[in-house]
């Protein structure tokens, strides 16, 4: 299993292995010197001839799992080689964020937009398709959010949702569409499943995020989204966090925090500057957010209206600050996930551009969990020519972090005009 971080969505940890990267590290220094850039994958390889509107990728132990135009293809994360691949018969359209019990879902069809009615679990492991079936009997699906929740796979589109068994496939549960009834909005997987509901949204009907038994569909809870607000992503399942915004706005606003009754626990105001950034197409895909345990690591706002944000950890239980980062090396940093102890948040520092004080390459970082004390792992930047500035740690990039390994994934609209559309730093040994 690895640390899974998501473009513009939710970010998961599970499983990461720091030693052959901690080892020989400064404090609060730079320190660890160039990483080497192991491999790289263009355009050509990843997409083929056809454009493709979007990649998911997932890191697991040795393999680098890629959705490319009509496959998932797993790479071996120390050389770039591939292992296997899984042929899909059409395109693809969406797919899990993350991966359960080591599968995934994708969603598939003939154009990978307006016809995408099929569905199909790959096991990363094994390299093979455990099952496909349809997701229903009309003509057209459209694209929409896949997840895994508990034992169930569940697709959202806005014909409505339907959940599936994730062992075999057989079908489990229907809900409405919300444009017809009181149906569900947006979802987030993992151990449990949460599921925010809109009814009547041209009324302006009432709102509520709920936690779902993924074999019936039923609630088990429900928390009543204030009036005037509405949900803006699902970062976190267990614990579930839920990000607001005003409505008819675009920025989240709030970060609330439910217990597992669906009660309010904490609620903490986040600038627009510094908002968590959620998938308008999967809100649980949110960037700049990471919730483990009972503690909640983001950036909610700056000393002034031009710093760079601090990552901060918030206690789930009040939204009590237990420490802040400051301002690392002239920059902010972007909380990925939780190494394997649990005692050490990993985060990305962008590029920084600075004329009077000397740019910067990207940076890969530790924080410890108990104080807040950064620790710089190792920049980005090679001494390939290509490499030599470091990749951008955009908002529209999946970032893996495992096995002493940093895999960065260009997700949108990938071409087959060479651009580089996999980089992948760090240690060579599997």
């Amino acid at each position: 299993m690895s640390l899974r971080v998501l473009r513009g969505g939710t970010v998961t940890a599970a499983g990461l292995l720091l030693t052959s990267v901690l080892v020989g590290c400064g404090s609060d220094s730079p320190g660890g010197g160039d990483v080497p850039l192991l491999w790289r994958l263009d355009g050509r390889a990843l997409a083929g001839a056809e454009k493709q509107a979007r990649t998911a990728s997932w890191l697991s132990g040795p393999t680098l799992a890629v959705t490319r135009a009509r496959d998932v293809t797993g790479y071996d994360a120390a050389t770039g080689k591939a292992r296997w691949t899984v042929a899909l018969p059409g395109r693809v359209c969406e797919a899990s964020a993350l991966a359960s019990k080591g599968r995934v879902a994708v969603q598939f069809g003939p154009d990978g937009r307006e016809r995408c009615g099929r569905i199909a679990v790959v096991d990363l492991t094994s390299g093979t398709k455990v099952w496909e079936r349809p997701i229903s009997s009309a003509a057209a699906v459209p694209k929409g959010q896949v997840v895994i929740g508990g034992d169930a796979v569940v697709v959202r589109t806005r014909l409505g949702t339907a959940a599936y068994a994730l062992g075999d496939g057989r079908p489990r549960w229907t809900a409405p569409s919300p444009r017809r009834r009181c149906g569900i909005e947006a979802l987030a997987g993992g151990h449990v499943l949460v599921a925010s509901y809109e009814c009547g949204r041209k009324a302006g009907g009432p709102r509520h995020v709920r936690g779902l038994d993924p074999a019936t569909g039923r609630p088990r809870w429900s928390y009543a989204v204030p009036a005037g607000q509405e949900v803006a992503g699902l970062p976190s399942a267990a614990p579930a966090v839920v990000a607001l915004r005003p409505v008819d706005t675009s920025a989240a606003t709030r970060l609330v925090a439910l217990s597992a009754a669906g009660a309010p626990t904490a609620d903490v105001p986040v600038t627009s500057r510094h908002t968590i950034n959620c998938e308008v197409s999967d809100p649980s895909r949110c960037d700049g957010i990471v919730v483990h345990g009972d503690t909640v690591y983001t950036r909610p706002k700056a000393a002034a209206p031009n710093d760079a944000s601090p990552v901060v950890a918030l206690d789930v239980n009040g939204g009590r600050v237990r420490w802040s980062t400051g301002v690392h090396h002239r920059g902010e940093l972007i909380p990925l996930g939780m190494d394997d102890t649990g005692q050490r948040l990993i985060a990305a520092q962008p590029r920084v551009i600075a004329a009077r004080r000397g740019s910067q390459p990207p940076r890969v970082a530790a924080v410890d969990v108990a104080t807040g004390r950064v620790t710089t792992l190792w920049p980005l930047a090679g001494k390939d020519d290509r490499e030599k500035v470091g990749p951008k740690l955009s908002d529209w990039t999946d970032r893996h972090f495992a096995r002493g390994r940093f895999v960065l994934v260009n997700t949108p609209y990938v071409e087959a005009d060479g651009e580089v559309a996999v980089r992948a730093y760090g240690e060579g040994s599997p």
